[in-house]
């Protein structure tokens, strides 16, 4: 649970107010807190076989967290957010709207790293989506691993059955029925699929807002964002 606001931190930081991802502002902090994560990560994953460990094998799996695995995670927080938007409104973001969203993710994909030549903001849906697609078409192969991580994610917030349950129904809404049964999320009686989309549909809009006040309610500083980013941004 603690991995899943972490993640939701970043799109709240970057998104809460005017002005977020200016130089010293909590989204710009956030972005870069996360991009000295990453470095760390990497680097320690490329160490691994100097300190006794099985030595990461860059031929075979790429570099760690490479430009790739970047823009995908990016398009996670921009493009499937209007996508998923345009699927529970029942029609299209406003374009001006749409522009600056992509365009608001396309400097943090620049703060995180991101090359901007391989950024798929940079140029509307048509690109976000294309390389969306293109990278699916290699790296989304549901495996027993990606049904265990699945299943974890979902039973996160509450452990129980029914919850799961109900969790389960509305990702398989959003994900559609192919990928959903390759990540064995059960179905649900046709009326309670029924009940749920109009759910979805009626108050789905409210969902970033309700997860950035229990977002509020459980932030506190972490000793990364108020160590090494300082450190490593006022030398």
């Amino acid at each position: 649970m603690r991995r899943l606001f972490e993640t939701g931190r970043l799109l709240i930081d970057c998104c809460a107010e005017q002005g977020a991802l200016r130089p010293g502002r909590e989204g710009w902090r956030s972005a870069v807190r996360v991009r000295a994560l990453h470095a760390r990560v990497r680097r320690r994953l490329l160490l691994r076989g100097a300190s006794g460990g099985e030595a990461w094998d860059c031929a075979r799996d790429g570099v760690p967290i490479n430009q790739e695995d970047q823009a995908v995670t990016l398009l996670a927080f921009s493009y499937n957010v209007l996508a998923g938007l345009e699927l529970i409104r029942g029609g299209p973001v406003p374009e001006e709207e749409e522009r600056a969203y992509l365009h608001l993710w396309r400097w943090v994909g620049r703060l995180l790293g991101l090359r901007d030549e391989l950024n798929p903001c940079r140029a509307g849906m048509p690109l976000a989506k294309a390389t969306l697609e293109s990278i699916v078409l290699h790296l989304l192969h549901p495996d027993a691993l990606s049904v265990r991580v699945a299943h974890h994610l979902l039973r996160a917030p509450r452990s129980s059955d029914a919850a799961f349950e109900r969790s389960a129904s509305m990702t398989r809404l959003l994900v559609g029925d192919e990928l959903g049964d390759a990540l064995e999320l059960p179905w649900s009686l046709p009326g309670r699929r029924r009940a749920r989309w109009a759910l979805l549909r009626r108050c789905g809009t409210q969902a970033p807002v309700l997860f950035r006040q229990a977002l509020e309610r459980t932030r506190t500083p972490s000793a990364m964002s108020t160590v090494l980013v300082p450190r490593v941004f006022t030398r």
